[in-house]
Order: C-alpha cells, then structure tokens, then sequence
C-alpha cells in the first residue's frame, strides 16, 4: 500500500497512520518546503517509520507522481490555504488510484458558538450574531488576498461528487477529537494540560494580530468593528 500525505509539512499524517499501516506499506510526504520535510524526515525516524517513510519536494498543484500511484491520499488542513483548492483536489484524484482512498480534513469556519476554541466566554445570541459577522469578513478578506477560504470543508463533497467520485463521505466535528492511542499517550495528556494553563494566563485579545486586522478590513470591517471584536475576543467565563 502507498499511502500520499500532500502538503505534509511535519509529517504529521504520516506519523499518525504510519504504526497501523500494514507491513510493505510506502509513505510519502509532500511540501515544498525542504526545512519542513527535514523535521518531517527526522520525526519520522525517531518514530520508527525511517524504513517506510520518503519525503518529496514539490507543489500540491504539480505533483511529482505518476497518474494512479497511490492507493490513499491525504491533505490535512492545506486547501485552506489555497487559493485554487479544486486544482489541487484534481491532482490528488489524478495520482490516486481509481479504486483508492482520497481524503481531505479541512477546516468549515461558520462563526461557531464562540469567539474562538480557546475563549472560555459563553456568549450571548447578540455576541454570536456579531461573531459571525466577523468570521465571514475574515473569510472573504482572506479571499480577498490570496490565503484560502476557511469554508473550503463545506464545498469539497460537493466538488467530488462533482467529479464523478464514488462513496463520498462526510464528517463534522465542533472540537475535533483524536482517538488515535498515540494522542492519548502520558506524554500527550501533559502537553494539553500545559497548553490549557498558557490559553488561561494570555492576553485578552492577544490572539488577534494583524494578519487578522488586515483579513478584517480587507473584508470589508471598519475600525468600530475590529475594536468591538477585541473587546468580546478578551472576554473569559468566570
């Protein structure tokens, strides 16, 4: 089995599905970024998985692979960040099998029912309101200037579909949750306790720095709204 993580950076997919892959099972990472697939290459190898795991520099819109050389392909978190998604969607379908496996995890931002999955306000209809708002400007900011769409994961189904693929499958999560043992490990669990206690002592508003601003005004908010977004981002149930 041959299994595609496009747009790997760390290597984090491979790392992942590498333990419950079946013996003879070829991994390959994807980035064109060679400091990424470096640490990915080394992660790897402190993993165990040096032996299974190879690492490619090139662009998820051409990539450098034969039609129909894998039998699951991966992108995790990348179309996001794309400006052309679908052209990247058709590479994936073109490198993978015809009776293979294609995968796409990605983010379907719609306003949510907080400010952000770090705030530990509980906020009222009119600050959820105002939230989306905001979240929809961002998105059509980010648009705007290039960086992706946060709603990409609402449109890939429909894309596939599209694209004649068979056994389309869709699935949600407000606050993802890994089953995998590696990621409820001792080790892992005292990550996230640490990570908890840093999100309780930051700054209010802190998390909005001016990528976000220019996101924000690109899509169309005026300096009433940021400010307004700043004061409900500091916001904390007590």
């Amino acid at each position: 089995m041959k299994l595609l993580d496009a747009g790997s950076g760390y290597g984090y997919i491979l790392r992942t599905f590498g333990p419950y892959c079946m013996l003879g099972a070829e991994l390959v990472g994807l980035d064109r970024e060679k400091k990424l697939l470096a640490t990915a290459k080394r992660l790897a190898t402190r993993q165990g998985l040096g032996h299974v795991a190879r690492f490619a520099v090139g662009d998820v819109y051409d990539m450098p692979f034969k039609k129909n050389t894998f039998d699951v392909s991966v992108a995790h978190v990348v179309f996001c960040h794309l400006a052309e998604p679908e052209k990247a969607l058709d590479e994936l379908i073109r490198v993978t099998k015809s009776r293979g496996c294609i995968a796409v995890f990605d983010n379907a931002i719609g306003g949510g029912d907080s400010v952000g999955w770090n705030n530990f306000h509980k906020p009222t209809i009119r600050e959820k309101l105002f939230n989306y708002e905001v979240v929809f400007r961002m998105i059509a900011g980010r648009k705007k200037l290039g960086q992706g769409d946060y709603q990409v994961g609402c449109y890939v189904p429909g894309w596939r579909e599209q694209r004649g693929l068979k056994n389309v499958d869709v699935r949600s999560n407000e606050r993802v949750h890994w089953i995998a043992s590696p990621y409820r490990s001792p080790a892992q669990k005292t990550v996230y306790r640490n990570t908890r206690e840093r999100i309780k002592e930051h700054k209010p508003g802190s998390d909005i720095n001016k990528d976000v601003i220019k996101q924000m005004r690109t899509g169309g908010a005026d300096e009433k709204t940021i400010s307004k977004y700043r004061r409900l981002a500091g916001k904390r149930r007590r």
